[in-house]
């Protein structure tokens, strides 16, 4: 994850925020507190990092939000969980065509 966020951010689709947020989850902190990953996701220039780890490491999470609050004023929202998707709404199947 942090070779792909590392990546986008070199084409110029990152940003301060979001390079500052995946290198706060790159420590070795982060990883003993049971983070793996981080990466800009959306539509680019900013917006979400999305942050790979185990449960157990939501308060490490909390931390980094809070540090990045302190230091620059904006204090992020943290999305948990995943939505129920195609759960709720459905899903189209697509089949090739034989002509």
């Amino acid at each position: 994850m942090f070779q792909t966020h590392a990546s986008y951010s070199l084409c110029g689709l990152g940003s301060k925020g979001t390079d500052q947020l995946a290198a706060m989850v790159d420590t070795p902190e982060s990883r003993a507190a049971g983070l793996f990953g981080a990466k800009i996701t959306g539509g680019g220039s900013g917006g979400t990092v999305a942050i790979l780890g185990q449960p157990s490491a939501a308060e490490h999470v909390e931390q980094i939000s809070q540090d990045y609050c302190q230091q620059h004023g904006h204090d992020p929202f943290i999305f948990t969980g995943s939505s129920p998707g195609a759960a709720q709404f459905g899903v189209v199947r697509l089949e090739p065509t034989h002509e």
